[in-house]
């Protein structure tokens, strides 16, 4: 089966949104350990530990005030959206109108999720963002489902977290 070259504009939103994810994550990581490790530091290392104290609070206030964790969810599940989406279409399982279709799908949703933060309502993990015309996962396929807590899924959550 021969592939379709994939939209460069597809790519670089591809692209563009797995390399925020990444970033994202590295950025909650990186800084929290970094946190973590300079407030224990200050602990065993007095003479630092006024400075080990300013850079420990400046790590968690980063955290606190920039939320990467939640950034990086934005933007994997808006990549993983679309991801599927262009996969279908390298190897011919669904046409252009489709794979345009999914980028739109994958973005509304970003967008929702951003809207969402703005105005302090929970972002859900339990996004379906199913099209009926593109569902190419079969009866009872959870293609672009992402389980999360129990209220919004039924109580079915397979994470087992609440």
């Amino acid at each position: 089966m021969e592939e379709q070259i994939i939209p460069k504009t597809v790519q670089k939103r591809l692209n563009g949104w797995f390399n925020a994810f990444w970033f994202f994550i590295l950025c909650y990581y990186i800084v929290g350990v970094g946190g973590v490790l300079a407030s224990a530091m200050s602990v065993g290392y007095p003479d630092f530990s006024k400075p080990l104290g300013v850079v420990s609070a400046c790590c968690i206030a980063f955290l606190a005030f920039m939320k990467p964790e939640e950034r990086y969810r934005k933007h994997v599940i808006a990549w993983r959206l679309l991801d599927a989406k262009v996969n279908l279409y390298r190897y011919n399982l669904i046409n252009i109108e489709q794979l345009i279709e999914g980028m739109a799908l994958a973005e509304s949703t970003l967008d929702q999720m951003e809207r969402d933060a703005a105005a302090g309502t929970p972002t859900s993990r339990n996004v379906n963002v199913r099209s009926p015309t593109t569902n190419h996962g079969g009866a009872g396929s959870s293609v672009g489902r992402f389980h999360g807590t129990a209220e919004n899924d039924g109580g079915n959550d397979s994470s087992g977290g609440a």
